[in-house]
């Protein structure tokens, strides 16, 4: 929804703890990009409603619908979120999985409550990982900080999320939101021109590298999901 300049994307699937599907992946993806071009649109804001921010993958849907080229569904997720145009702000409570926490490597203001907690499992299922976090992440907490959070995988809590920069503050549950949604609106009523200038201007230093990590983070994603060790884990996962 739109409301006084601010595209309003919650993810809203209690029963699989805000997992993303295809359908959600490409709703999400044509919505930013639209955004780009819609004049109406300031900010974007991610939120989620419920103890779970984003669990990442719906896992059933995926690997009975699995990557085969860039044209998946996540893929445009994330190339939506790399192109984006407008400031993006997310409100984090609960769970953070998967893409839950590497979308927010492209946000520009975070805002998590003292429940949210992060993870990057994909290498405990055979994969590597996306959106661009293999150069965002290192460049955010460094190499050693990235490799203990992406190799060993293990989740890790708001007071780490802060120690490594992926949040700007934290805020109590029942104020989440409001707050998120005002400093949405503050970056809404400031002048658009000045401010997508100067967010172009700070990402762009990063930006062909970054399209390039994205490019080569979906080839070997693709793969890897391929092979027997990624089939194993995901059909364990699920509980095949």
């Amino acid at each position: 929804s739109l409301r006084d300049g601010i595209l309003h994307l919650e993810m809203n699937r209690p029963e699989k703890m805000k997992a993303l599907d295809l359908g959600r992946y490409r709703t999400m993806a044509q919505a930013i990009e639209a955004a780009n071009h819609d004049d109406a649109v300031r900010v974007i804001l991610f939120s989620a409603r419920g103890d779970a921010f984003c669990s990442g993958n719906d896992l059933k849907d995926f690997m009975q619908n699995p990557p085969r080229d860039e044209s998946f569904p996540a893929f445009e997720f994330i190339r939506a979120l790399v192109n984006a145009k407008k400031p993006m702000v997310a409100a984090v409570n609960g769970l953070a999985v998967g893409i839950g926490t590497t979308m927010l490597l492209h946000c520009d203001l975070v805002f998590a409550s003292p429940e949210a907690r992060f993870s990057l499992p994909f290498v405990h299922l055979g994969l590597c990982l996306e959106a661009g976090a293999s150069l965002l992440l290192p460049k955010l907490c460094g190499h050693q900080q990235a490799a203990e959070l992406i190799l060993l995988g293990e989740p890790f809590d708001l007071s780490r999320a802060q120690d490594i920069g992926l949040i700007n503050r934290v805020v109590d549950q029942k104020a989440l939101r409001e707050t998120a949604l005002e400093q949405a609106a503050r970056l809404a009523a400031l002048p658009e021109n000045a401010v997508q200038t100067s967010r172009q201007l700070l990402k762009a230093p990063l930006q062909e590298a970054l399209q390039q990590a994205v490019q080569d983070e979906i080839r070997e994603f693709i793969a890897l999901l391929e092979q027997a060790a990624a089939q194993e884990k995901l059909s364990a996962f699920l509980g095949n």
